[in-house]
């Protein structure tokens, strides 16, 4: 599988895997027009949140994740863990290594997510905006 590809796959692997447990968890039986969105909304707060845990899988997919602890109370500790798993990411207290970092992007809900130009799938600072802005993140240098 080409680099591109192979992270192509695991960008929409979890998307789908986040458009699934949101939808479990917040179908039911009522429509979304009766769901009360507003304890997600991250939009009124200026607070990043304090940071919890890191997903790194650098050398795989030259990307580490930093989560919060207020994106871990959106889907909880035991989700992104297993997806961390899942793409044989090591799952960890320490932050992200900062060293070689090609950009961040911020989800605007709690994690960061570094981008690497080392590893399997090294980015530049171009590559790294673009998976960023497909992603619908903001992307910093």
């Amino acid at each position: 599988m080409r680099n591109s590809t192979k992270a192509l796959f695991f960008s929409t692997l979890a998307i789908a895997l986040f458009a699934f447990i949101t939808g479990c968890c917040c179908g039911g039986g009522s429509s979304s027009d009766d769901f009360d969105w507003s304890e997600f909304d991250t939009s009124t707060t200026s607070e990043p949140g304090t940071f919890a845990k890191s997903c790194d899988d650098g050398k795989s997919l030259s990307q580490c994740s930093e989560y919060t602890d207020k994106s871990m109370e959106l889907l909880g500790e035991d989700f992104y863990k297993s997806i961390c798993e899942l793409t044989s990411g090591k799952w960890s207290a320490d932050k992200c290594p900062t060293e070689g970092v090609a950009g961040k992007c911020d989800d605007g809900a709690g994690s960061m997510t570094y981008y690497y130009s080392s590893g399997d799938l090294a980015y530049t600072k171009e590559t790294a905006k673009k998976s960023c802005e497909d992603l619908m993140g903001t992307f910093k240098e």
